[in-house]
Protein backbone atom coordinates (compact mmCIF):
# COMPACT_ATOMS: atom_id res chain seq x y z
CA UNK A 1 0.00 0.00 0.00
CA UNK A 2 2.81 2.41 0.84
CA UNK A 3 6.44 2.93 -0.14
CA UNK A 4 8.74 5.04 2.05
CA UNK A 5 11.97 6.30 0.44
CA UNK A 6 14.64 7.01 3.06
CA UNK A 7 15.59 5.17 6.23
CA UNK A 8 16.42 7.73 8.87
CA UNK A 9 14.14 9.34 11.48
CA UNK A 10 11.43 10.75 9.21
CA UNK A 11 11.25 7.68 7.01
CA UNK A 12 11.35 5.15 9.84
CA UNK A 13 8.78 7.15 11.81
CA UNK A 14 6.47 7.33 8.79
CA UNK A 15 6.82 3.60 8.16
CA UNK A 16 6.08 2.86 11.80
CA UNK A 17 2.96 5.03 11.89
CA UNK A 18 1.65 3.64 8.59
CA UNK A 19 2.23 0.06 9.71
CA UNK A 20 0.45 0.76 13.00
CA UNK A 21 -2.56 1.88 10.98
CA UNK A 22 -2.61 -1.42 9.11
CA UNK A 23 -0.93 -0.18 5.94
CA UNK A 24 1.22 -2.70 4.09
CA UNK A 25 4.39 -0.61 3.89
CA UNK A 26 7.87 -1.10 2.49
CA UNK A 27 10.78 1.21 3.34
CA UNK A 28 13.84 1.38 1.10
CA UNK A 29 17.15 2.94 2.12
CA UNK A 30 19.97 3.38 -0.37
CA UNK A 31 22.67 2.95 2.28
CA UNK A 32 22.31 1.78 5.85
CA UNK A 33 19.56 2.74 8.26
CA UNK A 34 20.35 5.91 10.23
CA UNK A 35 23.50 6.43 8.18
CA UNK A 36 22.95 10.03 7.06
CA UNK A 37 20.71 13.09 7.58
CA UNK A 38 19.17 12.98 11.06
CA UNK A 39 21.29 9.95 11.93
CA UNK A 40 24.50 11.90 11.44
CA UNK A 41 23.84 15.29 13.02
CA UNK A 42 24.02 16.86 16.47
CA UNK A 43 20.55 15.79 17.54
CA UNK A 44 19.38 19.24 18.57
CA UNK A 45 15.70 19.69 19.44
CA UNK A 46 14.82 23.27 18.53
CA UNK A 47 11.94 25.57 19.41
CA UNK A 48 13.32 29.01 18.55
CA UNK A 49 13.03 30.54 15.09
CA UNK A 50 16.33 29.92 13.25
CA UNK A 51 18.43 33.01 13.95
CA UNK A 52 20.59 32.95 10.81
CA UNK A 53 17.50 32.87 8.58
CA UNK A 54 15.84 35.53 10.72
CA UNK A 55 18.79 37.87 10.13
CA UNK A 56 19.16 37.07 6.44
CA UNK A 57 15.50 36.95 5.40
CA UNK A 58 13.91 39.45 7.75
CA UNK A 59 10.93 39.76 10.03
CA UNK A 60 8.42 39.18 7.22
CA UNK A 61 9.93 35.76 6.66
CA UNK A 62 9.90 35.10 10.42
CA UNK A 63 6.19 35.93 10.62
CA UNK A 64 5.55 33.38 7.90
CA UNK A 65 7.67 30.79 9.70
CA UNK A 66 6.14 31.39 13.13
CA UNK A 67 3.00 29.22 12.68
CA UNK A 68 5.34 26.21 12.36
CA UNK A 69 6.29 26.71 16.02
CA UNK A 70 3.10 24.93 17.08
CA UNK A 71 4.31 21.84 15.21
CA UNK A 72 7.70 22.17 16.87
CA UNK A 73 6.01 22.26 20.28
CA UNK A 74 4.08 19.11 19.36
CA UNK A 75 7.36 17.56 18.22
CA UNK A 76 9.01 18.15 21.59
CA UNK A 77 6.05 16.50 23.33
CA UNK A 78 6.33 13.57 20.92
CA UNK A 79 10.05 13.19 21.62
CA UNK A 80 9.35 13.19 25.37
CA UNK A 81 6.81 10.37 25.02
CA UNK A 82 8.58 8.39 22.32
CA UNK A 83 10.64 6.24 24.66
CA UNK A 84 7.48 5.04 26.39
CA UNK A 85 5.64 4.35 23.14
CA UNK A 86 8.42 2.32 21.52
CA UNK A 87 9.74 0.79 24.73
CA UNK A 88 13.29 2.00 24.23
CA UNK A 89 15.08 5.14 25.40
CA UNK A 90 16.11 7.73 22.80
CA UNK A 91 18.39 9.69 25.16
CA UNK A 92 16.20 12.80 25.01
CA UNK A 93 17.07 15.57 27.46
CA UNK A 94 15.52 19.04 27.60
CA UNK A 95 18.01 21.27 29.41
CA UNK A 96 17.23 24.44 27.47
CA UNK A 97 18.83 26.41 24.67
CA UNK A 98 20.68 29.74 24.62
CA UNK A 99 21.03 32.20 21.76
CA UNK A 100 23.65 34.72 22.86
CA UNK A 101 24.13 38.37 21.87
CA UNK A 102 27.31 40.41 21.78
CA UNK A 103 25.96 43.86 20.82
CA UNK A 104 22.94 46.04 21.74
CA UNK A 105 21.71 45.62 18.16
CA UNK A 106 21.75 41.84 18.55
CA UNK A 107 19.92 42.12 21.86
CA UNK A 108 17.23 44.25 20.24
CA UNK A 109 16.87 41.64 17.50
CA UNK A 110 16.52 38.88 20.09
CA UNK A 111 13.80 40.91 21.86
CA UNK A 112 11.78 41.21 18.66
CA UNK A 113 12.23 37.56 17.76
CA UNK A 114 11.35 36.38 21.28
CA UNK A 115 8.15 38.46 21.26
CA UNK A 116 7.09 36.72 18.04
CA UNK A 117 7.92 33.30 19.49
CA UNK A 118 5.98 33.99 22.69
CA UNK A 119 2.99 35.08 20.60
CA UNK A 120 2.97 31.57 19.12
CA UNK A 121 3.20 29.71 22.42
CA UNK A 122 6.96 29.23 22.84
CA UNK A 123 8.37 30.31 26.19
CA UNK A 124 11.46 32.41 25.44
CA UNK A 125 13.02 34.79 27.97
CA UNK A 126 15.54 37.48 27.06
CA UNK A 127 18.09 37.75 29.87
CA UNK A 128 20.90 40.20 30.61
CA UNK A 129 24.58 39.72 31.28
CA UNK A 130 24.29 38.80 34.99
CA UNK A 131 21.54 36.25 34.46
CA UNK A 132 23.51 34.76 31.58
CA UNK A 133 26.59 34.39 33.82
CA UNK A 134 24.50 32.67 36.50
CA UNK A 135 22.94 30.31 33.97
CA UNK A 136 26.01 29.58 31.83
CA UNK A 137 29.28 30.78 33.38
CA UNK A 138 31.25 29.16 30.58
CA UNK A 139 29.93 31.66 27.98
CA UNK A 140 32.38 34.35 26.84
CA UNK A 141 32.48 37.56 28.88
CA UNK A 142 31.95 39.50 25.65
CA UNK A 143 28.32 38.35 25.54
CA UNK A 144 25.89 40.89 27.01
CA UNK A 145 22.76 38.75 27.10
CA UNK A 146 20.81 35.94 25.50
CA UNK A 147 17.47 34.45 24.59
CA UNK A 148 16.79 31.47 26.87
CA UNK A 149 14.33 28.76 25.81
CA UNK A 150 13.94 26.18 28.56
CA UNK A 151 12.02 23.76 26.33
CA UNK A 152 14.88 23.04 23.94
CA UNK A 153 17.25 20.11 24.22
CA UNK A 154 18.83 17.16 22.47
CA UNK A 155 18.19 13.60 21.48
CA UNK A 156 20.88 11.09 20.62
CA UNK A 157 20.52 10.05 16.95
CA UNK A 158 22.60 6.94 17.59
CA UNK A 159 19.93 5.76 20.04
CA UNK A 160 16.80 7.18 18.42
CA UNK A 161 17.35 6.05 14.83
CA UNK A 162 17.83 2.32 15.49
CA UNK A 163 15.06 2.34 18.11
CA UNK A 164 12.50 3.83 15.71
CA UNK A 165 13.61 1.52 12.89
CA UNK A 166 13.15 -1.48 15.19
CA UNK A 167 9.71 -0.17 16.18
CA UNK A 168 8.77 0.16 12.50
CA UNK A 169 9.75 -3.45 11.88
CA UNK A 170 7.88 -4.59 14.99
CA UNK A 171 4.77 -2.82 13.70
CA UNK A 172 4.97 -4.79 10.47
CA UNK A 173 6.93 -2.55 8.09
CA UNK A 174 9.28 -4.28 5.68
CA UNK A 175 12.64 -2.50 5.73
CA UNK A 176 15.18 -2.92 2.92
CA UNK A 177 18.71 -1.52 3.17
CA UNK A 178 21.09 -0.98 0.26
CA UNK A 179 18.22 -0.48 -2.20
CA UNK A 180 18.47 2.50 -4.57
CA UNK A 181 15.54 4.21 -6.23
CA UNK A 182 16.23 4.64 -9.96
CA UNK A 183 12.88 5.90 -11.22
CA UNK A 184 9.37 6.79 -10.09
CA UNK A 185 6.20 7.20 -12.14
CA UNK A 186 2.46 6.92 -11.69
CA UNK A 187 -0.10 5.12 -13.80
CA UNK A 188 -3.03 4.29 -11.54
CA UNK A 189 -0.55 3.29 -8.82
CA UNK A 190 3.02 4.37 -8.22
CA UNK A 191 5.68 2.41 -10.07
CA UNK A 192 9.11 2.51 -8.44
CA UNK A 193 12.15 1.15 -10.25
CA UNK A 194 14.73 0.08 -7.68
CA UNK A 195 17.97 -1.83 -7.54
CA UNK A 196 15.98 -4.66 -5.92
CA UNK A 197 13.39 -4.73 -8.70
CA UNK A 198 10.09 -2.92 -9.34
CA UNK A 199 7.78 -1.96 -6.48
CA UNK A 200 4.13 -0.97 -6.96
CA UNK A 201 2.53 1.16 -4.24
CA UNK A 202 -0.62 3.14 -3.60
CA UNK A 203 1.29 6.02 -2.02
CA UNK A 204 4.90 7.16 -1.72
CA UNK A 205 6.52 9.03 1.17
CA UNK A 206 9.56 11.03 0.08
CA UNK A 207 11.83 11.00 3.15
CA UNK A 208 15.11 10.96 1.27
CA UNK A 209 16.80 13.79 3.18
CA UNK A 210 19.23 15.76 1.03
CA UNK A 211 18.22 13.58 -1.94
CA UNK A 212 14.52 14.46 -1.55
CA UNK A 213 14.82 16.92 -4.42
CA UNK A 214 16.16 14.17 -6.68
CA UNK A 215 13.21 11.93 -5.80
CA UNK A 216 10.76 14.77 -6.43
CA UNK A 217 12.37 15.47 -9.81
CA UNK A 218 11.51 11.91 -10.90
CA UNK A 219 7.84 12.96 -10.94
CA UNK A 220 8.42 16.43 -12.36
CA UNK A 221 8.38 18.36 -9.07
CA UNK A 222 10.95 21.03 -8.32
CA UNK A 223 11.80 20.93 -4.60
CA UNK A 224 14.81 22.94 -3.47
CA UNK A 225 16.76 20.87 -0.97
CA UNK A 226 20.37 21.31 0.05
CA UNK A 227 22.59 19.42 2.48
CA UNK A 228 24.04 21.50 5.32
CA UNK A 229 26.46 19.72 7.67
CA UNK A 230 26.16 20.69 11.34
Amino acid sequence: DGLVVGGVLVGCSAARMLAREGVDVVLIESGVLNGAASGANAGSIHLQIPYTDYCALGEGWASGFAPALSMMLDSVALWQSLGRSIGEACAVTLKGGLLVAETPEQMARLERKAALERAHGVEVEVIGRNALRDLAPYVSDTMIGAAWCAGEGKGNPLHAGPAIAAAARAAGARVMEGVRLHGLSRSGVWQAQTSAGPIRAGCVVNAAGAAAGDVAAMVGRDVEVSAVPI
